[in-house]
């Protein structure tokens, strides 16, 4: 599994790995280098789908991390009700994978990213609306 993943996750990849008995959706943040034990790489990552009173953010050596597949839609929307502000919703429409809001300050209707996947709506949504994206601290 190891050569499978080496030298795959740059900021911002979609990776999954295990936090206790659960399987954790998550995004590279930062490549922190082989900083880890007898030289291994350590990966920041923000934990989308590790749920209440777990870590947001953790560092992993990257031997634990596998690529993940396409987010499925109670991953997304449990992604926009913690990341996206206000009245957030994930949905598909038309054949399209769409997050977004129901509103935003200064606005009404609705303001969303559609694409052929949950991780590029994410991703899309994330780059056009920087400001109705709280990150993780």
């Amino acid at each position: 599994m190891r050569a499978a993943i080496a030298h795959h996750e740059t900021a911002q990849d979609w990776v999954t790995f295990k936090l206790g008995s659960r399987d954790v959706l998550g995004r590279v943040l930062e490549d922190r280098g082989r900083i880890g034990f007898q030289g291994r790489r350590l990966l920041r990552i923000l934990a989308v789908t590790a749920g209440p009173g777990l870590p947001g953010v953790v560092e992993l050596p990257e031997d634990e991390l596998r690529p993940a597949s396409l987010i499925t839609l109670p991953q997304a929307k449990e992604y926009a009700d913690r990341y996206i502000v206000p009245k957030p919703f994930a949905k598909i429409r038309s054949g399209k994978y769409c997050v977004g809001t129901y509103s935003w300050p200064g606005g009404d209707g609705e303001l969303c990213e559609c694409a052929d996947s949950f991780e590029e709506a994410i991703d899309q949504f994330r780059r056009r609306h920087p400001q109705m994206v709280v990150e993780p601290e």
